[in-house]
């Protein structure tokens, strides 16, 4: 929460339940368990109000990215982003790196996973 006003998101794709049968409800509930009220207030709006969900169909894709004065840098990985992806020594899982303009970026990620999902 630190340099929250320096960064702006633009969407969250994620599926209303996780891989490891957790609901995004609950995911919610803990993300804004013991925070401020102007904290909690901070993420319902600059943060999940971005999260977008598949209509019909199941999302799968691992990646995360952050643009920067025109160039998108985009780590993409076959982990999933959490405990069990990420969290254990003895998992190997391959990351791969990119940088693209953002332009590129939105026309080959953003939208086309938005026109996946609706």
């Amino acid at each position: 929460m630190q340099h929250k006003l320096y960064h702006s998101l633009k969407a969250i794709f994620t599926n209303v339940t996780t891989h490891n049968g957790q609901k995004m409800a609950t995911v919610r509930e803990e993300l804004l368990k013991n925070r401020t009220p102007d904290e909690q207030l901070f993420i319902e709006y600059r943060v999940l109000n971005k999260v977008q969900f598949p209509v019909t169909k199941s999302l799968s894709c691992n990646f995360i990215a952050g643009v920067c004065e025109g160039v998108a840098e985009i780590l993409v990985t076959s982990a999933t982003f959490d405990h069990d992806g990420l969290g254990r020594s003895n998992n190997l899982q391959t990351v791969n790196v990119v940088k693209i303009s953002e332009h590129e970026f939105n026309s080959k990620f953003v939208d086309s996973i938005s026109e996946e999902l609706h």
